[in-house]
């Protein structure tokens, strides 16, 4: 009785369509972020108020960044860290790309900040809602030498909320 039910339950898989491949998810909207559950908000010069405005689509990301009263706009290309979108000067920006990392999208960065080489990278999440956006950041600052006890990076982990 055994082997006609296991041939009958592998017929059936056999013949069932095949699963729908996990989508990936829209991080398009407004962010605000919850300050009461952000790292930002709370560091050595407190960020009062930060939003997000991320357009998706498959082959750019952008995201506006509202911090206080400052507005950043980065433009990234699809990609992985070795494919970088790179520009010709050495001033601001130099190179930012996305990828998935599952449904999650990771952000890459490489900036020039007073002389100095930033990397920022960025794991952004949504909760199952996609109400609920999660941005756990990296920055390295590369200066090129190493003082015995410094740190020349800062992690963070931020939390917005969907904007209505």
């Amino acid at each position: 009785m055994q082997q006609p039910l296991t041939a009958v339950l592998l017929a059936a898989l056999a013949l069932a369509p095949p699963a729908l491949a996990q989508s990936k998810p829209d991080f398009s909207g407004t962010w605000v972020m919850d300050a009461s559950r952000s790292q930002s908000a709370v560091q050595n010069e407190p960020v009062k108020s930060m939003t997000l405005v991320i357009a998706q689509n498959p082959n750019e990301l952008s995201i506006e960044t509202k911090r206080d009263e400052r507005v950043q706009t980065v433009m990234y290309k699809a990609g992985s860290p070795n494919t970088m979108n790179t520009n010709t000067g050495r001033k601001g920006l130099i190179a930012a790309t996305w990828y998935w990392d599952g449904t999650k999208i990771v952000t890459e960065t490489i900036s020039d900040v007073n002389g100095a080489t930033v990397r920022n990278k960025a794991i952004y999440t949504l909760d199952t809602a996609a109400t609920e956006l999660t941005v756990e950041s990296l920055m390295v600052v590369e200066h090129g030498y190493t003082l015995r006890g410094s740190q020349n990076y800062g992690s963070g982990k931020d939390v917005f909320k969907k904007a209505p």
